[in-house]
């Protein structure tokens, strides 16, 4: 029998400048054009923010900001319909 594997949607995730405080950009290179659902968790697990951004194939960039959050450490989840990535950062 046939065995499929996907292939990664996401290649490749960067977030910057991090550590941030204010303004911070998302970028990902995507292999094909689809909706992206982003979630920015605390360390409790509690959700931020959750944001719907519709993607490319190729670059993508999406700016963010993080001057309401408190000092700590977050984590990203950024969610395709077969993929999800987490990132961690930093708001100082």
């Amino acid at each position: 029998p046939a065995v499929y594997t996907a292939s990664p949607v996401l290649t490749e995730i960067a977030v910057y400048p991090n550590p941030n405080k204010g303004p911070f950009t998302i970028e990902l290179d995507a292999e094909q054009p689809q909706q992206y659902e982003i979630s920015i968790l605390d360390l409790m697990g509690r959700q931020i923010l959750h944001e719907k951004q519709e993607g490319i194939k190729g670059f993508n960039q999406w700016e963010f900001d993080s001057s309401s959050f408190t000092e700590g450490v977050y984590t990203m989840r950024i969610q395709t319909v077969n993929e999800m990535r987490t990132i961690k950062f930093v708001v100082d």
